[in-house]
Formats: C-alpha cells, structure tokens, sequence
C-alpha cells in the first residue's frame, strides 16, 4: 500500500491533469479522424470525459488521504488538476494545429459556414474577417479557459462526493 502523504502534500495533482489530458487528447484524435469535432453532441463525451476523471482522481485523492481531507483541501488539489491539465491540453491543442495543416481550414470553414448563416438571419456581420485575423489568440485562450472551467466542475462535484471524516472539536 503507497504512504500516506498529508493532505496538500500529496503531487496527485500532476499524475491526474496529466492523465486526464492524455486521455482527453485521445479522445479528440479518435473523434477527430472518425468523425466531425466541431458538432456540439460530438464534442460533449470530451468534455463529459474530463469533468469525470477531474471528478475521479478527488475522490481518489479523498480515499488516499483516509478521509482526513477538508473540501476546500480537495477542491485545491481538483484546482491545481485542472491547471495542469489545461496548460496540457492547450498546448497538445496548438501542436494538433501546428502539425495538422488541414485542422484550421475545418475550423475556419466552420466559422464562415456560421457567419453565412448569420448573414441571411441577421444581416452583415464582419465577424469572419475579425474571427480569422484573432484565430490562434481565440483557440488558446477558448481552449485554455473551457479546459479549466471544465476541471472546475469536476473538482467541485469530486470534493463534495470525496469522503471526508469529521473530526471531534479538540482535534481542530
């Protein structure tokens, strides 16, 4: 059985962002190359898959620490998670940009697709133009920002589920 590290002192938080990166990754290479990644139904069970393994290693961490830890100790470690998982994604993310030429043509197709579609609802709009001179800074930070929030989510719904001993007032 591993030792028991206190709870803050722990580095779960690394084996878990990079994991649930890898495996989100993953998982948007399968979609990717089998399907369309830009559909909203598709790109849900990525977002589903990391708000769970978030979710899972809390409660994992919970279980190490014998239920010694607080919610906001556990919530700090799906936090520091998140984090790293983010930074991971986000810089798979622009290497998959970098690496798949083809990659931003679907995404900017996507957009004009959506903006023509606008055109005819709404009427002019020159937010292709202004879409397609911001597009790296707006994957990046769209990427680096949708990740964390999703690791947000988990992290909270782990730290509320992770077991959690309460403790006698002399011990506090």
């Amino acid at each position: 059985m591993e030792p028991m590290n206190p709870p803050g002192q722990s580095g779960f938080f690394w084996k878990s962002g990079i994991i649930t990166a890898l495996v989100t990754m993953g998982l948007f290479l399968l979609i990717y190359y089998t399907g369309d990644v830009l559909l909203v139904w598709v790109r849900l069970p990525l977002s589903l898959v990391s708000v769970g393994l978030i979710l899972t290693g809390v409660i994992i961490q919970g279980k190490k620490w014998g239920g010694r830890g607080s919610f906001g100790g556990l919530f700090l470690e799906g936090l520091k998670a998140s984090a790293v998982f983010a930074g991971i994604f986000t810089v798979m993310h622009i290497l998959f940009l970098i690496l798949v030429p083809g990659y931003e043509a679907v995404i900017l197709a996507h957009v004009k697709a959506q903006e023509q579609y606008s055109v005819m609802v709404n009427g002019p709009n020159p937010g292709y133009a202004f879409f397609r001179r911001i597009f790296l800074p707006i994957l990046v930070f769209g990427r680096l920002i949708g990740s964390f929030m999703l690791g947000l989510f988990g992290s909270l719904i782990g730290a509320a589920c992770a077991p959690k001993t309460l403790l006698p007032p002399q011990d506090f």
